[in-house]
């Protein structure tokens, strides 16, 4: 069947079909459109919901009706299944068990139909036609304070480009049943909730910089890396490097990956007088004798595209320094993983994932055009009749190459996602000497010198107990969070005779955006398929902070913390001047009365509470709310403000959305209304695999990889929110990821002890 050939006449198809099935007694809504499998490519197909009592009389003919069963064997089945658990998510109980599909002649169009029961699907009640309309003319103030508020100088039709996602979430349904219950209304209880303080702010945590030895240039340099090796490890690296760049080529035209080996590369391989340093091979760092030098731990001629001038200033007094440092100077991850090299085969997922391979290229490829990344071939091209053999290609010595890999997009598993495993070798790895190679990720959590002449690996139980010592604990916003100040700013609207507003922001490669103190560069390599024409491979360094390291999300979420802080703190003081404005003019009865009973929360919590927004950001996802069209306007170019001193790249403004309500963390935001749904397809992928955990001892083909299961336990922390955030209910969770890789599957001895929260937990989401 020929699907819409874009999303604009997939939405123009199901918005027809909608109001072909309009009825006077009922309602029909546009579900989505979703990405469908056609051949490998992303197509759209639109999915029409249209509960109505009574058959319509539909004009156009070629509409056939068929069952459920029908589409089992459909190219499309994944996005219908998806399309009509969805709808029953939105239907009440009694209604849940009829649906069936229509799809048209030319299978332009498919639409989940609900069978006419023996009575009447809930009507819109009069408070449900008062909710709808409150909200249409909520979004319409606000499109008319996003057309005429003020940008920034320099900054015209910022505002106005928000317009385009204005009720993108709004537009899409309510459960009925909720829309229709006029007890969903925590108005009722305005008194209790005006004298509730707000969910407190993360606090920024007292750091300090940890002391680094200077560096000193070494007296005796190499002038390349035979100087350095000895000859029986140079055969073991260069035999490594060819048969791990041919078996990355086979995965590249979908064959199995069939190279498994590591390989530990130890001082006792290199000659006496190169020992104890860290060479810089690269070309840029070639010195005029033509040596090269030992690495900098540190360089002032760091560049960054964020505007370091402004971060110095603003963390001026700032007690969290190692961020500031980290900032300024790059990201230091405290991994003392020893003077070893390590080169460690890629993850199975770049076979086994469709696309997997090319998809990592061209991110590569596109982080180099950034200047994020630097990559270096086979070769001198200083001195041509140099050997050529693959060794020259290492930009560092000692060097870790570590493996990369993909995972599946939620929507779209076609187009996987790349990733890395920072916490390989998962096996015991162990040099010529029998010093061990511990992971990166191990080499974070571990305070003081790591066991590198221990001739066994170390007890879990010992690094666990040395585990999360050297970082501060992450504190990350929580959708309960959002929900205590949805209902406080709530209470805030009804009193002022407004409205709560939202909006979500997604800032672009967050991680990317942070640099690495040039110390980390050799521990942050990849080896990958050429870059440069003719070359035989290619290995990539990251300049930025690298995907699968355990301590970038710590660190990414303080940065976000400062700019939450930094947003804030400029809006309170622009709050303050209307404030004043407001309450000179002698008429704001209400707001006064607001500020006296805020103030007096404000003196017992000793924080600020008298304010008429919040703002939470997840990493690097924002979620904003307020009170009021031209203050969230106001707040959206305060937020674009910081985010432009920063210089901070920005995701595409499709990732953003603003209005009555917006999706954040997997939740549909409906603040204007006070109503939290969950995303019904990461519910979907919950249970699936939930299931598949459960059933697993009866059916091994259906096992659980370690990936899936880590994005199963993140989905179930944004979801704790529906088991009232006990943090029962994901004790011992966590616990089968120990010693696993990404693409390693989830044993049945490890699901039994854990078997019953499992349980528990599908029967939540069901």
């Amino acid at each position: 069947s020929r699907l819409p050939a874009s999303r604009k006449e997939a939405l123009h198809s199901g918005t027809a079909l909608c109001q072909e099935l309009l009825q006077p007694q009922g309602i029909a809504f546009l579900a989505g459109v979703l990405p469908t499998l056609v051949t490998g490519r992303a197509s759209d197909l639109c999915v029409v919901v249209a509960p109505f009592p009574t058959p319509p009389a539909f004009r156009n003919r070629q509409l056939r009706w068929i069952p459920v069963a029908a589409i089992r064997d459909s190219i499309s089945r994944a996005c219908i299944a998806l399309a009509v658990g969805r709808t029953r998510t939105f239907l009440p109980a009694p209604a849940r068990q009829r649906i069936s599909i229509a799809l048209d002649g030319q299978g332009k169009r498919a639409v989940v139909r609900l069978p006419p029961p023996p009575k009447p699907i809930i009507p819109l009640s009069l408070d449900a036609s008062a909710r709808i309309r409150r909200i249409t003319a909520a979004e319409a103030w606000l499109r008319n304070a996003l057309e005429t508020t003020p940008d920034l100088p320099g900054d015209d039709g910022y505002l106005q480009s928000w317009l385009q996602r204005l009720g993108i979430t709004a537009a899409e349904p309510l459960p009925l049943h909720v829309v229709g219950d006029p007890t969903a209304d925590t108005t009722t209880c305005r008194d209790e909730l005006l004298n509730l303080p707000y969910t407190p702010r993360t606090k920024p945590v007292a750091t300090a910089v940890p002391s680094r030895p200077r560096w000193v240039l070494a007296a005796t340099r190499p002038r390349s890396i035979f100087d350095i090796v000895l000859p029986d490890a140079l055969s073991s690296i260069e035999r490594w490097l060819r048969l791990c760049s041919a078996d990355l080529r086979r995965m590249q035209h979908g064959q199995r990956r069939a190279f498994t080996e590591s390989l530990a590369i130890g001082q006792e391989d290199v000659h006496e007088p190169y020992r104890g340093h860290v060479w810089d091979l690269r070309e840029s760092s070639r010195l005029p004798d033509g040596t090269y030098p030992n690495l900098r731990p540190s360089d002032c001629s760091l560049r960054s595209h964020l505007d370091l001038n402004f971060i110095d200033r603003a963390m001026r007094h700032h007690p969290d320094r190692l961020l500031h440092d980290a900032l300024i100077n790059g990201a230091d991850l405290q991994a003392d993983v020893g003077l070893f090299a390590v080169f460690m085969p890629h993850l199975t997922s770049l076979a086994s994932l469709p696309h997997a391979v090319d998809r990592v290229d061209k991110e590569i490829r596109r982080l180099l055009a950034l200047e994020w990344y630097q990559h270096r071939e086979p070769g001198d091209p200083a001195d041509p009749s140099s050997p050529s053999q693959l060794v020259t290609a290492l930009p560092f010595f000692p060097i870790w190459l570590y493996p990369n890999g993909a995972v599946k997009r939620k929507l779209e598993p076609l187009r996987p996602r790349r990733t890395s495993d920072g916490g390989a070798p998962r096996k015991p790895l162990f040099t010529r000497a029998g010093d061990q190679v511990i992971s990166v990720n191990a080499a974070c959590d571990i305070r003081g010198p790591a066991p590198f002449s221990s001739p066994s690996p170390p007890a879990l139980a010992w690094e666990r107990s040395l585990a999360g010592q050297k970082w501060p604990a992450e504190v990350k916003p929580r959708v309960a969070d959002t929900m205590r100040d949805g209902a406080i700013l709530r209470a805030a609207a009804s009193l002022l005779d407004t409205h709560v507003y939202t909006f979500t922001d997604d800032i672009k490669d967050f991680f990317c955006q942070i640099r690495q103190r040039p110390a980390e560069y050799f521990k942050s390599c990849i080896l990958w398929l050429p870059i440069v024409d003719g070359a035989s491979l290619s290995v990539i360094t990251e300049l930025v902070l690298c995907f699968g390291r355990s301590p970038n999300s710590n660190l990414a979420q303080r940065f976000a913390d400062l700019i939450g802080d930094l947003v804030c703190d400029r809006f309170d003081a622009e709050e303050a001047v209307e404030f004043s404005a407001a309450l000179s003019q002698g008429s704001a009865s209400a707001l006064r009365s607001w500020l006296r009973v805020r103030n007096a929360v404000s003196a017992a919590s000793q924080r600020n509470e008298a304010r008429l927004y919040s703002l939470f950001i997840y990493t690097d996802d924002l979620l904003a709310l307020s009170v009021g069209a031209r203050r969230t306007a106001r707040l959206l170019r305060c937020w674009r403000s910081v985010t432009r001193d920063l210089r901070l790249i920005m995701a595409i403004r499709d990732k953003a959305d603003i209005g009555a309500s917006a999706p954040w963390l997997g939740f549909a935001h409906h603040v204007c209304e006070g109503i939290l749904v969950p995303a019904p397809h990461k519910i979907f992928i919950a249970i699936d695999v939930l299931r598949r955990l459960l059933h697993q001892p009866l059916r091994p083909d259906a096992a659980v990889r370690a990936d899936e299961y880590q994005s199963l336990l993140g989905l179930l922390e944004h979801l704790a929110v529906l088991a009232q955030h006990r943090r029962s209910a994901m004790h011992g969770l966590w616990r089968p990821l120990r010693s696993l890789g990404p693409s390693d599957r989830i044993p049945p001895s490890a699901v039994r002890h854990i078997q019953p929260k499992l349980a528990t937990w599908l029967e939540l989401l069901q």
